[in-house]
């Protein structure tokens, strides 16, 4: 089988096809990875036909899957290429939640420390990722991130919820330089982008005082497809962490929930950023 041309809709039809087999066959992911002897980041990204076309990968999957004389499956399998993102520096598990994100339903998300990639500008992606990445390494990232927020642009955009530290907004990218200018014009898309009919943004006060977020930022992917159970994803100072498991998704869940609990309410998000870029005129 080769592969030729690539129409999203095939990618999907076969990620569909692909995870329902495995999912009648009563296996997890992390089952199929340890079969294959893969890392478990490998086979979702596999599985999700965003990897392992050029390598070989996909057909071995499609195998292990029973489905190499499925003439549907081989159908699909010729109309997919490997994926130009695989072109950037972007760890396993960043590459799985770009793909993820593309067909999830909804997005929860909490961060701690700086403001959601998500809802970051160009020039607040680049002086966050400027802690993350090598000279050579961040206007790729840096363009990565800013591709994933074609997501807006979907007419069948999910449905976002972003919980943000207060300390998030008084963080200045900078307290010389371009950096208050950076900070202002952050603040202001932020104010923009929350007026989008599918974007919530509720921020989690001082006040609220030490809480469950302190453990660290996590987002939550969810989809209405019910073969897929929601999607983790996990960063800290080891690394990057996904996890495609309604049990281990859940304790993020009510960690969401008791987030949720002392944020202010959405329509106080004017307040805080009139507060932080006061400050910043200060």
């Amino acid at each position: 089988m080769t592969a030729s041309t690539d129409p999203t809709v095939s990618r999907l039809a076969l990620w569909r096809r692909l995870t329902t087999t495995r999912i009648r066959s009563g296996q997890d992911p992390k089952q199929v990875a340890d079969a294959l002897g893969w890392p478990l980041a490998d086979l979702l990204l596999v599985e999700a036909v965003a990897d392992g076309i050029a390598d070989g990968r996909l057909l071995t999957l499609i195998d292990h899957y029973g489905l190499g004389e499925d003439r549907e499956t081989v159908d699909l399998y010729r109309k997919v290429q490997p994926l130009t993102v695989r072109d950037t520096p972007l760890s396993r598990e960043v590459r799985l939640l770009v793909e993820y994100e593309k067909v999830a339903s909804s997005v929860r998300a909490f961060e701690p420390f700086v403001i959601p990639g998500l809802l970051q500008t160009r020039a607040y992606a680049e002086a966050v990722l400027t802690f993350y990445a090598s000279p050579a390494e961040l206007a790729p990232l840096v363009e990565a991130r800013m591709a994933r927020k074609e997501i807006f642009e979907r007419d069948d955009a999910p449905e976002m919820h972003f919980l943000i530290d207060e300390s998030a907004l008084r963080r200045w990218a900078g307290a010389t330089g371009p950096g208050p200018e950076i900070m202002r014009e952050q603040l202001e898309h932020l104010r923009r982008i929350a007026g989008h009919p599918r974007v919530r943004v509720q921020v989690v006060p001082y006040a609220g005082g030490l809480h469950e977020g302190m453990k660290g930022p996590f987002v939550i992917l969810g989809f209405t497809d019910p073969e897929h159970s929601e999607l983790l994803y996990l960063e800290d100072a080891k690394g990057d962490v996904v996890r495609a498991d309604a049990v281990e998704a859940e304790p993020y869940l009510e960690r969401f929930g008791s987030l949720l609990v002392i944020a202010a309410p959405a329509g106080d998000l004017d307040a805080f950023l009139d507060r932080a870029l006061a400050e910043l005129a200060a």
